[in-house]
């Protein structure tokens, strides 16, 4: 084919200078079962979290009891990590947040909560 043309009817994102964007894929087969899909999941944030250099992180996920989750198994493997959403009392999601801006947690596990507005200078991991 001479001269292709690429045409897309989705718009072009605007890429930041200074941020990488990857994606890491969860095999298909992985998301037959919720299980599999959790453990599958767990699995890649093991992968990234060992093969990427950061400094603070935040993990979005659709539910309190997957957030909880994720928590517990990064707590299991060492990682200092803390759970925040809506559903929590406004006292203590602020002391989360505190602990987070101040470096004595190093991975926020979050609902959509807390997807706009996240202001933190260590944060360079999403």
């Amino acid at each position: 084919m001479k001269n292709p043309l690429f045409i897309s009817t989705e718009k072009k994102a605007t890429v930041l200078l200074g941020i990488k964007q990857f994606i890491y894929q969860i095999p298909e087969e992985s998301t037959k079962t919720s299980i599999l899909e959790m453990t599958a999941k767990v699995e890649a944030l093991k992968n990234i979290f060992n093969k990427i250099s950061f400094k603070q992180s935040i993990i979005f996920t659709n539910s309190q009891s997957r957030a909880e989750s994720y928590k517990t198994y990064l707590v299991k493997e060492g990682w200092t990590s803390d759970v925040i959403t809506g559903a929590m009392d406004q006292t203590d999601r602020l002391e989360i947040f505190k602990r987070f801006r101040t470096f004595q947690t190093k991975i926020l596990v979050s609902t959509d909560l807390m997807s706009r507005g996240v202001d933190s200078e260590h944060l360079n991991l999403v």
